[in-house]
């Protein structure tokens, strides 16, 4: 029995006017990176913290294909494909996470931002 999965997923923002699509080998663990802006990307960029569809497959080869064919979409397509799963586009993770315990990892993601930033916001700058 195979206990390891590949996971094509979407995220969108709030708004639904962005969308991701994304490979990973652990969905819990990468959606919860995304949610907490873990490195710099698209997804912080334009705030795609909601998991609106995934697909898991048993091997990797085939995900990163899914995923490759899924971004070639045109948007519409993607959107139908998101509705055959999640027609009022909910976070599909809602609920995975201790709320406290994902506000604590969001806190210490942002203090290490802080830290290796090479120009650090002054404090009182209303200009940011």
């Amino acid at each position: 029995m195979l206990d390891k999965y590949s996971w094509v997923y979407m995220l969108s923002s709030s708004s639904r006017r962005a969308l991701y699509t994304g490979v990973t080998n652990n969905l819990a663990e990468r959606v919860l990176q995304h949610k907490n802006d873990v490195g710099d990307g698209f997804t912080k960029k334009y705030k795609c913290h909601r998991l609106v569809y995934y697909e898991s497959f048993s091997y990797i080869g085939e995900a990163i294909a899914r995923e490759k064919e899924v971004k070639a979409w045109r948007r519409e397509k993607k959107n139908a494909l998101i509705e055959t799963m999640n027609p009022q586009w909910r976070d599909l993770s809602e609920g995975w996470y201790d709320v406290k315990g994902l506000a604590q990892e969001g806190q210490r993601n942002a203090e290490r931002n802080r830290k290796v930033s090479p120009h650090p916001r002054q404090a009182g700058d209303a200009s940011k």
